[in-house]
């Protein structure tokens, strides 16, 4: 069977630049503008010639820039951050998959709020760049890439307005920067819902608390909640970066999902990352977006996934399809090898489209091998991992 292929790669020029910032512990979820770091290219997969020529000049000079940031003192996997995009170095946020924590809670001074959010407390908070987050009553867990970044016990909580405030927890475990265990370090969280949460630790590109390899932290909690929770006149606001998180467990777990696994394809660089709950799409490591699974539908070697956007940055500096539904198709199944994937567009790029109900998604976005969303931007063959 033929197999429709888009003609041009998703190109950001942003990309190269966003994965180094990665390698340095930060993340691009966040929705804020970062046209300071480098012209939005279009998202689309067709360019000219000499679009292409001006943008590949335009990639050496972001590939030097970015080794220079690696070469000058990458930030630790163990020690690292979320963040979106600015490229400064933030020591003491990431992800990774044990539990952590600990150490015994000490009594609160007189008003202060212990009170973690029962919607906060979770085994695993997870991010579209792999981070993740452990959160109990009394223990805080960050890692990245299967390791321990940090973890502190919770020594304070406050909220600050709807679905937002700071943890503060004692450092008990910095892999990165040992100097920083018996520090008080504060995370801050917003847009708290049941299933989702922007979460960031505090951190700076210019504080020199926070130069690599260091992690921040105080010698007192006062201490370290007047400084990091306040906007400081040489050093700015301490959470300009962070992740959108999703809730493991908060949805339904699609056991049965054929393509579970990690699929690439090399002509465009595209991934995709696909769990029982959540389906993760990047284009030449930069993260376009991050879904939850919310329905699955198997035919032979067929089906459909229809998902929920988390986050979405395939349209530059927009957060306009975030909470709709769109669906991805694939077809030619070869069990734990191959298939064609495609998700349903109506401008070249990968998710680019969402309508507002699942209901509308699944009766929008169906195959037709002559002419559908799935052809614009093209099914595409997708080796597992």
């Amino acid at each position: 069977m033929e197999v429709q292929v888009s003609q041009e790669p998703l190109i950001r020029g942003s990309a190269i630049l966003d994965l180094f910032f990665r390698l340095r512990g930060l993340s691009l979820d966040k929705t804020v503008s970062h046209s300071y770091l480098t012209p939005r290219l279009p998202v689309v997969r067709k360019e000219t010639l000499m679009k292409k020529l001006k943008f590949s000049g335009l990639l050496a000079v972001f590939t030097v820039l970015a080794l220079g940031f690696v070469l000058t003192g990458c930030d630790n996997a163990s020690g690292g951050t979320s963040g979106d995009g600015s490229g400064e170095t933030i020591s003491g946020r990431g992800g990774g998959k044990t539990s952590g924590g600990g150490g015994t809670k000490p009594n609160p001074a007189p008003g202060e709020n212990w009170s973690v959010p029962t919607a906060l407390i979770s085994n695993s908070w997870v991010s579209g760049w792999g981070e993740e987050y452990k959160i109990t009553a009394t223990a805080f867990y960050s890692g990245w890439g299967g390791s321990a970044t940090y973890e502190g016990t919770i020594v304070n909580h406050r909220a600050d307005g709807s679905g937002a405030g700071y943890i503060t927890i004692l450092y008990t475990s910095n892999p990165g920067d040992t100097d920083a265990v018996g520090k008080y370090y504060v995370i801050r969280y917003e847009n708290l819902t049941s299933s989702t949460a922007w979460i960031a630790g505090a951190g700076s590109g210019t504080d020199p608390e926070f130069t690599y390899p260091k992690a921040g932290g105080k010698a007192t909690k006062q201490e370290a909640e007047d400084a990091y929770t306040k906007t400081n006149p040489d050093y700015g606001n301490y959470f300009s970066y962070g992740s959108i998180c999703y809730k493991l467990g908060s949805g339904t777990k699609f056991t049965s999902n054929l393509l579970i696994g990690t699929w690439s394809e090399t002509t465009y660089s595209d991934t995709f990352v696909i769990t029982d709950e959540t389906l993760t799409y990047k284009n030449n490591g930069y993260l376009m977006f991050f879904a939850q699974i919310v329905n699955v539908r198997v035919a032979g070697n067929t089906g459909y996934i229809t998902f929920k956007y988390i986050s979405n940055d395939v349209v530059p500096d927009s957060t306009y399809y975030n909470g709709d539904y769109c669906v991805l198709y694939w077809m030619n199944y070869v069990a734990n090898t191959s298939a064609d994937i495609g998700v349903a567009s109506g401008n070249w790029s990968f998710g680019d489209s969402g309508e507002a109900t699942r209901q509308d998604a699944e009766d929008t976005y169906v195959y037709d091998a002559s002419d559908d969303y799935f052809e614009d931007a093209g099914l595409m063959t997708f080796n597992k991992s």
